[in-house]
């Protein structure tokens, strides 16, 4: 499952890169939905490992201009993220 999400992050980066980021207008921001959303901890990783590689593909202008979203988003996160942190305690 790991490799799977693995590849198709990268290749969603590879097509941002590509074709441009107007061809995907809605992925940015369903990517950042779907990190704070109730849906499963599979679905957040995906999102988070998909924006990665999105990001990356369009680039360091673009990542500080997310930036601050993403920072949001972390906090938003936090009730997600010390569940999982004390279960490995």
């Amino acid at each position: 499952m790991l490799q799977v999400r693995s590849v198709s992050a990268r290749a969603l980066g590879a097509m941002v890169r590509g074709m441009g980021e107007s061809s995907f207008e809605d992925l940015l921001p369903w990517l950042m939905q779907t990190l704070t959303s109730e849906t499963s901890s599979v679905d957040r990783s995906g999102a988070a490992q998909g924006l990665s590689e999105v990001v990356g593909g369009l680039g360091v202008e673009k990542l500080h201009k997310l930036m601050p979203g993403i920072g949001l988003q972390y906090v938003a996160l936090q009730k997600y993220l010390q569940p999982s942190y004390d279960n490995y305690n």
